[in-house]
């Protein structure tokens, strides 16, 4: 899975989300976080002001392909959606997170379609950076707390042969 929030596409998204890791395959099972903050800081000033005051529709569809787009045109009747600020402030004097991701950011409302997806791609270029990514490899026993808000979270491929077993414990 690529870097997303965890529920996005509900009107109050999670505030943080906690793993327990029960059963890990050998290889592969990591689990990648982006502080999406220091993404927004490494933005040129152009990109930060062209972000500000727009909003994006986010969209999941339960029934659809759970790792690829989420087509509204295609979703299923009811499928949860919600529209939020590209920009996330918890208050006026705290950092600046960016609520875009490949999984279920739709549109930016404000832009045609071509315009909306070509600023999607560009602040996720942003997402790639090294210094700002930490890669957990799971070992059973492991409890990871974050801020759903804050952090993007990636799972890496894993033999899905082998059992991997995570308890997934959401915080409103």
């Amino acid at each position: 899975l690529d870097f997303h929030h965890d529920q996005l596409f509900q009107e109050v998204p999670l505030r943080a989300l906690i793993l327990y890791a029960i059963e890990i395959p050998d290889s592969g099972s990591e689990t990648s976080f982006v502080h999406i903050a220091r993404a927004f800081d490494a933005m040129p000033d152009e990109l930060r002001d062209r972000l500000e005051d727009k909003t994006c529709l986010h969209l999941y569809d339960f029934k659809g392909d759970y790792a690829g787009f989420q087509d509204p045109e295609k979703a299923t009747p009811g499928s949860p959606r919600a529209n939020h600020p590209i920009l996330y402030r918890e208050d006026d004097d705290q950092e600046t997170a960016v609520w875009v991701n490949r999984l279920t950011t739709i549109r930016v409302n404000e832009l045609e379609a071509d315009d909306s997806q070509n600023l999607i791609d560009e602040v996720r270029s942003y997402l790639r950076d090294e210094n700002i990514i930490y890669r957990h490899r799971w070992t059973p026993g492991d409890l990871l707390i974050w801020d759903n808000r804050m952090l993007q979270h990636a799972r890496g491929p894993f033999d899905e042969s082998k059992p991997r077993t995570l308890r997934r414990t959401p915080i409103m």
